[in-house]
């Protein structure tokens, strides 16, 4: 391909004779201005070229199998300055944003102003609100009124000279004297607590933490295996953990053999006891950490309810806020694995395996998914054959081995659909006349 900017021969030969009737220094002159313009042309020509043999690059978004419901991936997009050439703009997304279900409004902004894993436009105690579900505008604006009635009450009762850890024992034991009702594990309501007085470990230490904040306290949350704390820290450089549970806690501060036993009974009662031998790490988590441990507890609940949808959900909005969480992680695959299960003991099989491939494109070396990829193909195909329909069996059979190549257990099940094949179309095939000998009578 030829460019029109390209100089052909005689073009070249006008030019030197044009130049050869010229002045010397002018003729120098003309000499470089038209050197440069052979320079940049050629040099315009070779990018030309290198644009036209490089292919378009485009950026594919994937989208989800498992669902039109969980079509919530982010678009990407190009940003196009005035005057610039358009810039890709590298996409980040969480693998769990499309199993979150359907938002609110309220929701939505909230979980967008912890993408930076922090909030800057929500507060703690409105965060943690959300999460557990309250996102009607008028239920929010009257929990914020009662939790500024609280501040108000508080105020009152702390001196103004009062030092951080004198300030933290004035709060937990006014929370616990006129707030905390009764413990109870499942529960994951902020709200709750202003309604009925019901308190688990982690609403406990977040409307502590966000009552300390309120008077100059540095609190943050601490999470143990299957617990939840809160630590001071104080104006000398030290931090002090408190046991928010506890409301005798400040009280055996001379006593810390006491606090510990304190802190081991409420570990065994957050099923920490499945830890063996294990060294309790007390891990300082952030806000957007804490509020997803919210979201976690909710997706525990729903699933001891055999409410899968609902857990997968909280499970998934758990991981968007604090994606390094093992436990939420785990909760969310044995919530798949369960759901799988139990639709394919309806029957569900297609459903089933559509869940089930969900969780091994999550984590495929999650061992429990393997051993009921096998099982739902070998009850679903069991099915086909118990009802004589050996062809869509051999069909399913060769899409379980196309799945797994080194399943054993896969080709087994296409032997006996092709045996059950073939006994169909021999009892199908019309019957053959039979020849016999024919005694003729003698003549």
């Amino acid at each position: 391909m030829q460019y029109n900017f390209l100089t052909n021969v005689e073009t070249i030969k006008r030019s030197n004779r044009s130049l050869a009737q010229t002045p010397g220094l002018y003729r120098s002159a003309v000499v470089a201005m038209f050197a440069v313009f052979i320079c940049c042309s050629a040099s315009y020509g070779q990018i030309q070229e290198r644009i036209a043999r490089t292919p378009v690059r485009r950026q594919t978004v994937l989208r989800p199998t498992f669902n039109s419901n969980y079509d919530n991936y982010l678009n990407s997009g190009r940003s196009l300055n005035a005057g610039s050439q358009p810039v890709e703009q590298p996409v980040v997304v969480n693998p769990f944003e499309r199993f979150q279900g359907e938002v609110s409004p309220i929701e939505s902004d909230m979980i967008q102003d912890a993408k930076d894993s922090r909030f800057d436009s929500h507060t703690l105690f409105d965060a943690a609100l959300i999460a557990a579900g309250n996102t009607d505008a008028a239920k929010l604006e009257g929990y914020r009124q009662q939790y500024n009635n609280r501040v108000y009450h508080l105020a009152q009762l702390i001196p103004q000279n009062a030092t951080e850890l004198q300030k933290a024992r004035i709060i937990l034991e006014y929370l616990h004297r006129e707030m905390f009702r009764e413990y109870l594990l499942e529960s994951s309501n902020v709200g709750a607590i202003f309604d009925s007085g019901i308190y688990n470990c982690v609403t406990g230490a977040t409307l502590f933490n966000s009552l300390a904040r309120q008077f100059g306290v540095k609190a943050v949350a601490l999470e143990l295996p299957g617990h939840a704390m809160s630590r001071v820290y104080l104006s000398d450089g030290t931090y002090y953990d408190v046991e928010t549970t506890c409301a005798v806690w400040f009280q055996l501060q001379d006593y810390p053999g006491k606090q510990e036993q304190v802190i081991a009974r409420m570990l065994e009662a957050g099923a920490a006891s499945q830890v063996v031998d294990a060294p309790v790490v007390r891990r300082p988590i952030n806000d957007v950490e804490l509020v997803a441990k919210l979201y976690y507890n909710r997706g525990v609940e729903l699933l001891n309810k055999e409410n899968y949808a609902g857990a997968m959900h909280c499970n998934a909005k758990a991981l968007i806020l604090d994606s390094k969480s093992a436990t939420a992680k785990g909760n969310f695959l044995a919530t798949l694995n369960n759901w799988a299960i139990n639709e394919s003991k309806d029957a569900h099989y297609d459903y089933a395996m559509r869940i089930l491939r969900q969780g091994m494109k999550i984590d495929p070396n999650y061992p429990i998914f393997k051993n009921n990829h096998v099982h739902i193909y070998h009850q679903w195909i069991e099915q086909l054959c118990k009802e004589s329909r050996f062809e869509e069996a051999v069909q399913l059979s060769r899409q379980a081995i196309s799945e797994a190549p080194n399943e054993e257990h896969f080709r087994k099940l296409e032997a006996y659909a092709l045996m059950g094949v073939q006994r169909t179309r021999a009892s199908a095939q019309p019957s053959q006349p039979v020849t016999t000998t024919v005694a003729y009578p003698h003549q």
